[in-house]
């Protein structure tokens, strides 16, 4: 499995929040994927981001 590198959890999160801007069930998401889903994941990229850049910032890069 990739290791999820900031640049790609920042690409996860701009594609969530581009799915979170449209309607809902339109576009190439699933019509089974629910609004609360793409929250819910957004959520979770966000924490990942949040920890990805306070190991950067303690490891001093």
């Amino acid at each position: 499995m990739a290791r999820l590198t900031l640049r790609r959890l920042n690409a996860m999160d701009n594609a969530l929040s581009a799915m979170l801007a449209g309607e809902d069930n339109t576009g190439d998401w699933d019509e089974a994927v629910t609004r609360d889903d793409l929250e819910a994941a957004s959520e979770w990229v966000s924490a990942q981001i949040a920890k990805r850049v306070a190991a950067l910032k303690s490891e001093g890069k």
